[in-house]
């Protein structure tokens, strides 16, 4: 009995001990299994997740997904400023999805209009799939 006892016991240390250990499986996928699984992610998040892992830096610019909304964009920035800053960003060879969902004020009309139509241009040039515009 004592040594069914020892041998119980040894077993919990080491199944302890297995718990303990943490797998980062994410690390070793492929970057293109990743741009995959952020295109799933609105391009907020998938910007978020940039602070979990220093070589993701840059992972979100090369999803074929922008998912741009200027409800949801920090009012320190205009969104005129980070669209196009995020469109000349490395970026993936195609962008398959460009969705674009902005305020529409008469004051910035000529502006936006040329704005916008320079993002057009940058996303013909990327072979964009799908377009999606939304004026708020």
């Amino acid at each position: 009995m004592a040594e069914s006892l020892a041998q119980s016991k040894a077993k919990r240390q080491k199944l302890s001990l297995e718990k303990d250990v943490v797998v980062d499986r994410i690390r070793d996928l492929a970057e293109s299994l990743l741009c995959h699984i952020h295109s799933f992610l609105p391009t907020k998040q998938s910007v978020i997740t940039t602070i979990l892992s220093s070589t993701w830096n840059l992972l979100w610019t090369l999803v074929p997904k922008l998912d741009l909304d200027t409800r949801i964009i920090d009012a320190s920035f205009t969104f005129e400023t980070i669209v196009s800053k995020v469109l000349m960003l490395p970026q993936a060879p195609c962008l398959r999805d460009f969705r674009l969902k902005f305020l529409y004020r008469c004051s910035t009309y000529s502006k936006r209009c040329s704005n916008l139509e320079m993002w057009l241009r940058i996303a013909a040039a990327r072979k964009v799939e799908e377009l999606d515009i939304d004026r708020l």
